[in-house]
């Protein structure tokens, strides 16, 4: 599968979440520094938890935004800030959507201000 920045992907679980949840794709992807046989990228989880949501520091996916729809995300959402890894390419399962042009625009300007972490 290719996965493209800035795409929505169902994958690994998260918190205390045993179904596998949704991640933006933030950089990559790119081959794995440790097996160049790999693919990795940088994403961030998506979060609908709104009692958990950190207006500070999470970017806010908001349903009455007029091309929300094309995050393919069901209701209000969050991208949590402090937690971007890297994994597999292979580990992201199911394309959900994408951050459409007006999000996307908002977005590259707070993940300029949070940088993803190095490769591992």
């Amino acid at each position: 599968m290719t996965v493209r920045r800035y795409e929505l992907y169902a994958s690994i679980s998260f918190r205390e979440c045993l179904d596998p949840r949704w991640w933006v794709v933030l950089d990559g992807p790119r081959p794995d520094p440790s097996d160049p046989r790999e693919t990795i990228a940088v994403v961030a989880p998506v979060s609908s938890a709104m009692d958990l949501l950190n207006r500070d520091e999470d970017f806010l996916l908001e349903s009455s935004e007029p091309d929300f729809q094309a995050t393919g995300l069901a209701r209000t959402s969050y991208v949590i800030a402090d937690w971007p890894i890297w994994v597999k390419v292979g580990l992201l399962t199911r394309r959900k959507g994408e951050l459409p042009r007006g999000i996307l625009s908002r977005f590259r300007i707070w993940s300029s201000q949070h940088p993803p972490p190095p490769p591992p």
